[in-house]
């Protein structure tokens, strides 16, 4: 199993990478075109809305539960049946999320003002007329994400990556295409065209490969809806409550500044980027291994990929949040700064970023938490993680943002994130036992090496008296810094670090 998660990872990443690419363009066609603006407030607060309202209208929940059911019933030689149930979760959420579409494109005013109420005139006119267009990826949106849920259980990794990059590469070229024309609403017509691409890619491999199995009905008769149906409640809310965090942090936003959602949304996608990169990698990987580990009741290798995970995903992320904390600035000016986005808010994006940055380590594993999960069927406790995260940062995010603004908000998030994970951890130490041991020393290891890293690393910058960065110096800089922190890390005598090191030599682990 672990060559599979290897294999599956290395592909999924490499994904990624592209992926994460094709997203910089389109950020920095944005930011140059309409800089820090009311445009672009409006775009950021309506780009996550589909998403939000796919978790709130509880399908975000449907699917999620829908797939350790499927992989029972798998494990028992029922594909046909597993099947029945697919083929009736697809064609109602294509059905139940078309009609959401269009009631959410007549009220799309009262939308805008429930997700941006501190919006002005222009602001609120332009927000309510980018949502009419951008909602109508709805339904695409959620076939696409169940349908690669589905084919990640048949360990088809480059068949949902492929789909990945159909949707990062159409909408860059869409968005170059349509953005002289339609201005600021290219960005919704090309959030809709890529994910009707991916949408037709996954459809053509679904008639390809399982036409024999999918069929059009819809029927809930089946006993398996209850036990879906059952795992969906917790989740519901849970799925909501998480989306609901990062909504809050745009509706206080709402309130300050122009260019405020703006600058904060950079910094996250900036920070988040590493997380798509590595965590998120992990657990698109890691989650139909544990599935299948938990239906084999294998708890010992079911332990073995969760160490070997969460510290590879550790050891990767603090080299991440090295590099934020050293050179932040001259990735957003090297990024950004052109254009109508200004050094101003190149410089508030970047103290963002270092506001956030220790939150990578909560960001990176988390998605192992919440695997486990969903595997184990753990799904109160999921929402039990949400809720004490929705309601500390409703309040951090009001106290902390009168005093400091949007770094108020950043600081919230980076506090609670860190709490919420803590959180999980400690109740999932008492029913899985971890090794928390060598865990603990693992963690100090990682704490020390970093801390090394970056005393080594800012002197020796220091001394070299570092005034103008492009990109090639950057990099460079980059690659010692990686140097650095390696050989701290086998100077700490970490495994985990002498078998990356071994891969980076031998192209193998050994």
């Amino acid at each position: 199993m672990k060559k599979v998660f290897l294999k599956a990872s290395f592909i999924i990443f490499l994904s990624n990478i592209l992926c994460y690419f094709f997203g910089y363009l389109k950020e920095a066609l944005i930011v140059k075109n309409f800089g820090a603006s009311y445009l672009t407030d409006a775009w950021y607060v309506v780009f996550n809305i589909p998403n939000f309202i796919f978790k709130f209208s509880f399908f975000g929940a449907l699917g999620a539960s829908f797939v350790p059911v499927f992989i029972d019933y798998i494990k028992k030689n029922k594909e046909k049946e597993a099947w029945e149930i697919a083929s009736t979760t697809i064609n109602f959420l294509f059905l139940a999320v078309s009609i959401i579409t269009v009631l959410c494109i007549i009220f799309s005013k009262y939308l805008i003002f429930i997700f941006a109420p501190g919006f002005d005139k222009n602001t609120f006119l332009t927000a309510s007329k980018l949502l009419k267009i951008a909602i109508i990826s709805l339904p695409f949106i959620t076939i696409v994400g169940f349908l690669e849920s589905i084919y990640r259980l048949y360990f088809k990794y480059s068949l949902t990556a492929f789909s990945q990059l159909i949707n990062a590469t159409v909408f860059i070229i869409s968005l170059s295409s349509l953005i002289f024309l339609f201005k600021i609403f290219a960005t919704s017509l090309s959030l809709v065209i890529s994910y009707l691409f991916s949408f037709l890619f996954l459809i053509y491999i679904l008639f390809k490969n399982y036409r024999s199995l999918y069929t059009f009905k819809i029927s809930f008769s089946h006993p398996a809806f209850r036990q879906i149906f059952k795992l969906m409640l917790p989740l519901i809310g849970a799925e909501l409550i998480g989306k609901g965090i990062s909504t809050v942090d745009g509706i206080f936003a709402s309130f300050l500044d122009k260019g405020s959602i703006t600058t904060l949304s950079l910094a996250n996608r900036l920070i988040n980027s590493p997380t798509i990169l590595i965590a998120t990698t992990l657990n698109t990987t890691i989650f139909p291994i544990f599935a299948n580990l938990t239906a084999d009741s294998d708890r010992k290798e079911f332990q073995e990929t969760f160490n070997f995970s969460f510290k590879i995903s550790l050891i990767l992320i603090s080299f991440v949040i090295v590099v934020f904390i050293l050179f932040s600035n001259q990735i957003v000016k090297i990024l950004f700064e052109r254009g109508n986005f200004s050094h101003q808010f190149s410089l508030m994006t970047s103290k963002i970023i270092l506001i956030l940055s220790p939150v990578l380590i909560a960001y990176s594993i988390r998605p192992i938490f919440t695997s486990i999960c969903y595997s184990f069927k753990m799904n109160w406790l999921l929402f039990r993680f949400e809720l004490l995260g929705f309601i500390l940062n409703i309040i951090l995010d009001y106290v902390l943002m009168r005093f400091f603004g949007v770094f108020g908000i950043a600081l919230a998030t980076t506090i609670v994130v860190s709490v919420m994970v803590i959180y999980l951890f400690l109740k999932l130490k008492n029913r899985f036992l971890f090794e928390t041991k060598s865990i603990t020393i693992f963690l100090i290891k990682i704490i020390l090496s970093t801390i090394l890293t970056l005393i080594f690393c800012y002197c020796f910058f220091k001394l070299l008296k570092i005034e103008t960065f492009n990109l090639i110096k950057l990099a460079f800089y980059i690659f010692v810094t990686f140097l650095v922190y390696i050989f701290s890390l086998l100077f700490l005598k970490i495994e985990e670090a002498k078998k990356i090191w071994n891969l980076i030599l031998t192209k193998k682990l050994r």
